[in-house]
């Protein structure tokens, strides 16, 4: 095995599917350079560098650091503090999937069935209603009528 999968089979078990070097690469083009995170996570740039060719994997403490920067750069963007294009937050997404473990995107996956579920069952429940609104027109209930004098009783 070499690059990812010898990282991956290196992994423990709570760090499993964990993608770095995708990380590093969607953050190289969101414009966060190598010179930036070793800055921001007081390591050599080679470190990194090695991080993105999958030679070796971050430390439980290295790993924290970079989701967390990851994360205060999406707060960044989208608090308005930043001037940044809508591909530089998806990019920064992209890195922040990559961070996350097979453990967390379980928990992801579980979630998001739990709501689509209660999302189908809320429409059951606004089906008829919906049907009944759609389908009936008020002034067919009322009847005919020619102006809204005939409608209110007015004579003519």
């Amino acid at each position: 095995m070499k690059g990812t999968d010898t990282m991956q089979a290196n992994l423990r078990p709570a760090h499993a599917g964990i993608d770095v070097p995708a990380a590093l690469q969607a953050l190289a083009e969101a414009a966060i350079t190598t010179q930036i995170i070793a800055k921001t996570l007081k390591i050599s740039p080679r470190t990194i560098d090695r991080w993105a060719k999958g030679k070796q994997q971050p430390n439980t403490r290295n790993y924290t650091a970079l989701r967390k920067l990851v994360d205060l750069e999406i707060a960044e963007i989208t608090a308005g503090q930043s001037i940044a294009s809508q591909r530089q937050l998806s990019l920064l997404q992209r890195a922040k999937f990559a961070l996350r473990t097979d453990q967390e995107r379980t928990a992801q996956d579980r979630l998001a069935d739990e709501l689509r579920a209660d999302l189908l069952a809320y429409g059951s429940l606004l089906q008829p209603y919906q049907s009944v609104t759609t389908q009936v027109d008020p002034f067919d209930l009322i009847g005919n009528t020619d102006t809204a004098d005939d409608l209110f009783g007015v004579a003519a």
